[in-house]
C-alpha cells in the first residue's frame, strides 16, 4: 500500500515538473518570437487641436488638399486647403 502511494505521488510530481518545464519552454519560445518579429507600427493618440497644429505647420511648406470621405446624402464633394476649415 505504501509503495503504491509513493509511486502515485512520484508520478504526480514528475507530471507537474514536466508540465512546468514545458510551460517555461513555450513562454521562452513565444518571447523569442516576439523579439524576432517586432512590429514597425507606432500607435499614438492626438487630439483635434494637436492634429490641427501639426498639419498647419506642414501646410505652410507643402500644398495639401483635404477631401472629406464617407457616405453622405449630398453628392457634393467637400475639399479644403487647410485642415482647420473642417469642423468634425
Amino acid at each position: 500500500m505504501q509503495q503504491t502511494l509513493f509511486i502515485v505521488i512520484l508520478a504526480v510530481v514528475i507530471v507537474f515538473v514536466l508540465a512546468y518545464r514545458w510551460k517555461k519552454k513555450a513562454e521562452n519560445k513565444m518571447g523569442n518570437m516576439s523579439l524576432k518579429y517586432k512590429s514597425k507600427q507606432q500607435i499614438f493618440f492626438l487630439t483635434k487641436a494637436d492634429i490641427v497644429k501639426m498639419m498647419s505647420m506642414v501646410e505652410i511648406r507643402i500644398p495639401i488638399e483635404y477631401t472629406l470621405m464617407g457616405a453622405f446624402k449630398q453628392e457634393a464633394i467637400r475639399r479644403e486647403n487647410t485642415i482647420s476649415n473642417f469642423s468634425i
